[in-house]
């Protein structure tokens, strides 16, 4: 395995947690926190350095946490980004095969379409919520339901513990893998993810009317049925910013209305997670 503290909270419980669970730790990334450097180009936000040592070191799987280690964002052993939908799915289906999903599974409007197919179409009851993980935690007990997370990586597995648990899920997630084989193979049979991109556009010039004007248009121009796509527009609760998700079954249509919205209206780069 390897691993990515963020060079935060996990800096030296994940390796010694790991190391006694009996991983081979063939790289330990972002470990050495100076009060300032946390998620600095590392961790869960950032996993670029992380999938490339998995693939350098020929490591099975990789964990990324994030500075406070609730979140944790995985690699397969060839190199591919897995975040929260990837586990959500894995997890379910193998809560499922065994009897043990407890209810459903409780996502956030972040999720990717192609969980809800993936889920909905073997019996799996889905329930949506607005983002934050205080929110799934809600759902989950007002439901009395075991499971559920975010596209980011909190995953909240609600017998276990009442909070995203970064050290818990990848643990969960290393015994998923020696049982049931290769994260990448898991996820590539599991599901399909459906094209999305998310685009922040500055709220003091964001103009709803004209958003949902263009992609209606584009659309109608692409003859997509309504239940092959979504929109999702929502105030960023700590940024200046309105951050504007598309996805759709035809890449066509996330690729027209995204370079369209860039084109005409103020996009801001930003560093958007779903925990706001």
């Amino acid at each position: 395995m390897a691993l990515d503290c963020a060079n935060g909270a996990a800096f030296a419980s994940a390796p010694a947690v790991f190391e006694r669970a009996g991983a081979d730790l063939v790289a330990v990334l972002a470990a050495e926190p100076n009060g300032t450097n946390v998620n600095e180009n590392c961790g869960s936000t950032d996993p670029g350095q992380l999938a490339r040592a998995v693939v350098a070191e020929g490591a099975d799987l990789g964990l990324a946490f994030d500075g406070d280690a609730d979140r944790l964002i995985a690699v397969d052993a060839q190199g591919v980004v897995r975040d929260g939908d990837d586990m959500m799915v894995l997890f379910a289906l193998d809560f499922l095969r065994s009897a043990a999903l407890d209810g459903g599974l409780v996502v956030t409007t972040m999720s990717n379409l192609g969980v809800h197919r993936a889920l909905s179409g073997r019996g799996v009851e889905i329930v949506e919520t607005d983002v934050g993980d205080r929110n799934v935690l809600l759902a989950l007990e007002e439901r009395e339901w075991g499971f559920g997370g975010e596209q980011s990586g909190h995953l909240i597995f609600r017998d276990l513990s009442p909070t995203g648990d970064g050290l818990l899920t990848g643990l969960l997630l290393a015994d998923l893998v020696v049982r049931r084989g290769p994260l990448f193979a898991q996820a590539e049979s599991a599901w399909h993810r459906v094209p999305q991109a998310l685009v922040n556009v500055a709220r003091d010039t964001y103009d709803d009317v004209a958003v949902r004007a263009l992609f209606a248009e584009i659309v109608a121009e692409r003859h997509v049925d309504e239940s092959d796509v979504r929109l999702l527009i929502r105030p960023s609760g700590t940024e200046p910013v309105v951050r504007v998700m598309v996805e759709a079954l035809d890449g066509e249509v996330v690729v027209r209305f995204t370079q369209r919205l860039i084109r005409e209206h103020d996009v801001v780069v930003t560093t958007s997670g779903e925990s706001d």
